[in-house]
Formats: structure tokens, C-alpha cells, sequence
């Protein structure tokens, strides 16, 4: 991930519009064709592409886990790898977890 990083991001949950900071993002995914920022306030969705958020979000914090989702790395506990080709990811907040097929 490379570009110019930004400080805010702006995400919507019901018909409120928030201001998201990355550093408070555990997680975005993408759920049909819509991205979700995930943080522990919940879901937002964004208006930006993955590949968009890909341009701008700090490399050193931001990598891609799998096609759908893109993990905050100072928010991670732990992986979990299973044989079907899994992986459960584990956030520090202890309240989070994301399954999703990894990349091959």
C-alpha cells in the first residue's frame, strides 16, 4: 500500500455521516459492493473502493489479509490458520474476530 495517507475517513452508519480516524480502524471488508470500516463503535460504510483505500492508508499500519478484507496491524492479537484454508483473525480488543479464505 503506498500514496499519500489521510487522517480522516468518512464513513455512514444509519443516515448519520462519522468521521473516522485509520488509527481507530480495526478492519475494512467488503460485503457485497459496499466497504465497511470497522471499529469498536461498530460498522460504517464507505464510499471509498478497496483498492482506493489502498492508496491512502498508511502502509506501515494497513495490510491486505484477503481479497475482501484489509486489517489494521496495530490492532491485531493473533491468527488462527485452519486446514480448510481459513484464517480467523484475533483483534487486541478481544471482541472481534474475522474468518475469511486467505488469499493463494
Amino acid at each position: 500500500m503506498k500514496g499519500q495517507e489521510t487522517e480522516f475517513i468518512v464513513g455512514k452508519k444509519g443516515d448519520m455521516q462519522h468521521i473516522l480516524k485509520p488509527v481507530d480502524i480495526h478492519y475494512f471488508h467488503a460485503k457485497g459492493d459496499a466497504v465497511l470500516a470497522v471499529t469498536p463503535e461498530g460498522a460504517f460504510k464507505l464510499k471509498e473502493k478497496r483498492y482506493e483505500l489502498e492508496q491512502f492508508l498508511p502502509s506501515k499500519r494497513f495490510v491486505r489479509l484477503s481479497k475482501s478484507v484489509i486489517a489494521n496491524l496495530y490492532e491485531l492479537s493473533r491468527f488462527e490458520a485452519s486446514f480448510n484454508g481459513t484464517l480467523c483473525v484475533h483483534f487486541k480488543s478481544g471482541g472481534k474476530r474475522v474468518r475469511f479464505k486467505t488469499l493463494r
